[in-house]
């Protein structure tokens, strides 16, 4: 079964994703697991539009596949900020809690999209 890219950010309010082998194909959600299925659904619904209007789609939509998510750093640090705190994870990490900080914000000052090309 072949392997189908999502990179996942959190945007300070709500976590985004795309999948970059489709341009265009983009969703939002305030948690992780929304965000997973979201995208989910934009992926199933993108495929079969473009078939639907006889557009090409990459090959690997033709078969089986399963989707990786590729989590932004901050999105990763977000999505388990119920489990470890900042405190917790330097710790665990020997990384200060405002070295944390400033990676986080740096993961999404950072944040950019594909360039969709019209």
């Amino acid at each position: 079964m072949e392997k189908v890219n999502v990179d996942i950010y959190y945007t300070g309010n709500n976590y985004s994703a795309h999948a970059p082998i489709l341009l265009g194909c983009v969703s939002t959600a305030g948690t992780l697991e929304e965000m997973k299925k979201n995208i989910k659904e934009a992926i199933k619904f993108h495929v079969e539009s473009s078939l639907a209007d006889n557009e090409s789609i990459p090959e690997v939509f033709k078969g089986d596949y399963e989707l990786e998510f590729k989590l932004s750093t901050e999105a990763l640090l977000n999505a388990y900020s119920d489990i470890f705190t900042k405190a917790a994870l330097s710790r665990i990490t020997g990384i200060n809690e405002r070295q944390l900080w400033r990676i986080m914000l740096q993961e999404c000052a950072n944040l950019v999209l594909p360039n969709v090309k019209g």
